[in-house]
């Protein structure tokens, strides 16, 4: 019966150390998940917005320059 206690702890202990073990290497992935996208997105957004294109055609635009965000013109 006390076995039986143990193991149920144990198989417990385990889970919840695998899930704060996930969370813990997940969390410094999310406060560096830009990696450089939200530079480039800044920049897009700051020259299409310069460039005005026809109604309807920004978001286009903006999806042409983060395709190439140091030669779009």
């Amino acid at each position: 019966m006390l076995g039986h206690f143990i193991s149920r702890r144990a198989i417990k202990f385990g889970v919840l150390a695998l899930l704060g073990l996930g969370w813990t290497l997940s969390a410094p992935q999310s406060s560096y998940a830009c990696g450089g996208h939200c530079q480039a997105s800044r920049m897009c957004d700051a020259t299409v917005r310069a460039k005005k294109p026809p109604k309807g055609q920004g978001h286009a635009e903006y999806q042409k320059c983060m395709m190439d965000p140091q030669n779009y013109k």
